[in-house]
């Protein structure tokens, strides 16, 4: 894991990591975890929520699922995750950004209303 990760960065557990990009607060990191995408969306949510976040919104279709993560209006994120490329593996993508513009902190306060959390 790479030493100077934000300290709230949601990185879940057990997942082998294979590229990392870190640029001032962005930070984009990959993996692969053994865990199903079932296994994988329960147990992400607390993490996520443990790190200071709320869950704006989630999208679960069972080969793949999505959990949206913001804190306030300052900072969002997305984790990804999609069965493959290889049988039996779930690729896990995790992108931190700071909202540094005004569109992007106004999506997130429209994501909060339309999805009941603020």
């Amino acid at each position: 894991m790479p030493d100077d990760l934000p300290a709230d960065f949601p990185w879940p557990d057990d997942i082998s990591l294979t590229q990392a990009q870190l640029k001032k607060q962005f930070v984009m990191m990959e993996g692969f975890s053994k865990r199903t995408v079932d296994e994988l969306f329960e147990s992400v949510q607390p993490r996520v929520r443990a790190e200071g976040f709320d869950i704006i919104n989630t999208d679960y279709e069972g080969f793949e699922a999505e959990i949206y993560f913001a804190k306030e209006n300052s900072l969002a994120g997305i984790v990804s995750m999609r069965e493959g490329p290889c049988d039996g593996y779930v690729k896990v993508n995790v992108i931190y950004d700071p909202l540094e513009t005004k569109a992007g902190r106004k999506s997130v306060r429209k994501t909060r209303e339309l999805s009941g959390e603020g």
